[in-house]
């Protein structure tokens, strides 16, 4: 038997024991949200906690029902980009943060979908503060940035504008042409990932050495 841990089990495991709880996938499924969603109706239900989810309307793929189900949750705020053209999210993040300093984020390729938090073709990395902190705070600083950024978008589901505004954002990018194989190569790192690789590059020569 495989000894191999999905990634789902791994969210459920981490969220039920966190204090704050970020997201940043580029599309969300319901059939993804279903494998976790007990663990996060769990958590936001405790005072205090905090669910923060970062999405696109790339290519259509997200389903409005899981966002809209996720954005009801208590404690919890998304944001959305839709601008399709230059928002692509290269590289997602689940973020756990803890009032005891003990901190972790699952770095990697993995949206919110059935296949990617199960055995799908994925790669990810989990990073805590314990091992590479100065990391953990790169990833931390990063997504603040997004969050504040004005590419993204508060949602509410039950703003009736609003929640037009997505149904038919994800129309129109679901009929837009898929990338040119040129450009799912054009592999270059942004500045903030060439930081965190330096750091990653830094911490393993380390631990290495040691």
């Amino acid at each position: 038997a495989s000894s191999k841990v999905s990634l789902h089990e791994e969210l459920n495991k981490e969220i039920v024991s966190s204090d704050e709880v970020y997201f940043l996938v580029s599309f969300i499924k319901m059939a993804g949200i279903s494998q976790i969603i007990n663990a996060l109706k769990e958590f936001t239900a405790r005072p205090g906690t905090k669910l923060r989810i970062l999405t696109t309307v790339y290519m259509g793929n997200t389903d409005k029902y899981a966002v809209d189900r996720l954005a009801n949750l208590k404690n919890t705020e998304v944001k959305i980009s839709y601008n399709t053209t230059t928002t692509r999210m290269h590289a997602k993040a689940y973020i756990f943060k803890r009032k005891t300093g003990f901190n972790v984020a699952f770095i990697g390729s993995s949206n919110l979908s059935k296949a990617a938090l199960n055995d799908g073709l994925e790669w990810n990395v989990k990073l805590t503060s314990k091992d590479v902190p100065q990391v953990l705070k790169s990833v931390d600083t990063i997504y603040e940035t997004y969050w504040n950024s004005d590419d993204f978008e508060k949602y509410d589901p039950n703003d009736e504008k609003c929640s037009k505004k997505l149904e038919e954002a994800l129309k129109i990018a679901n009929k837009q042409t898929t990338p040119s194989i040129k450009t799912l190569f054009a592999l270059k790192p942004f500045p903030y990932q060439n930081e965190i690789l330096a750091q990653l590059e830094a911490e393993r020569t380390y631990n290495h050495n040691f």
